[in-house]
Parts: structure tokens; sequence; C-alpha cells
């Protein structure tokens, strides 16, 4: 059996770092965030900025697929996402930076189409 070594072109590297470590922070920061958060804003659903914190450890474990080639890591990052977005719009943190989490989507999915033989979404499982 040939073992076939996998590359990694180096925007896709960059960009999965990146978001890795926005999600990572997002996920221990926004704990302590939450009570003034509610404080500052009554209306604020706990439960929301909870499924928040929740989806960005997700994110971070779907990243982590993505490095190890595993094709459902990108589509557990897109649901994710996309559920985190819902959450912020309810929560009523605003349209604009509630649809900022979709760009990532886009901007993941592009990278993983660019690198000719370094191409990420072609080696994904």
């Amino acid at each position: 059996m040939d073992d076939v070594v996998k590359q990694r072109h180096g925007c896709l590297t960059v960009w999965l770092i990146l978001i890795m470590i926005l999600n990572g922070f997002v996920a221990i920061t926004l704990p302590f965030a939450i009570s003034q958060i509610t404080q500052a804003q009554p209306t604020f659903p706990v439960w929301a900025g909870w499924g928040s914190v929740l989806m960005a450890l997700l994110n971070v474990v779907f990243l982590v697929a993505i490095f190890k080639w595993k094709k459902w890591g990108f589509y557990g990052f897109a649901v994710a996402t996309i559920v985190s977005c819902a959450l912020n719009f309810y929560a009523g943190v605003g349209v604009a930076l509630s649809l900022i989490g979709l760009v990532g989507i886009a901007i993941l999915f592009g990278v993983l189409q660019i690198g000719g033989k370094k191409k990420g979404w072609g080696q994904l499982e």
C-alpha cells in the first residue's frame, strides 16, 4: 500500500490556526463576560452566551479534525458557526456582527480550494 504524504497549502494552515485561536479565545473569555453583558443588557439570554461558548469549543474540535484531514470537520465547523450566528442574532448582538462568522465559513471553503497539488479539499477524507 502506497502512503501518500498529504501537504497543506500555507494559506490553509494560517487560516486554520487563526480561526482556532479566535474560537479558543471566545471559549475562554466569553464565560467571564456573560455576567457583565447581562448587567449591561438585562434582556440578554444567558443560555445564548453559553451556547456560543459551546459552539466555539466545538469549532476548535472541528478545526483540529480538518488539520487531521477529516471532511466532517468542515461540515461541523459550518453548522456550529451557523448556530452561533443564529444565537448572536437572537441575543441582539446585531446583524453585522452576527454574520461575521459566515464570512469565516466562506474563507475556509476558499482556502481549502486553492493550492494546486496542495489543495486541501481534495485531500480531506
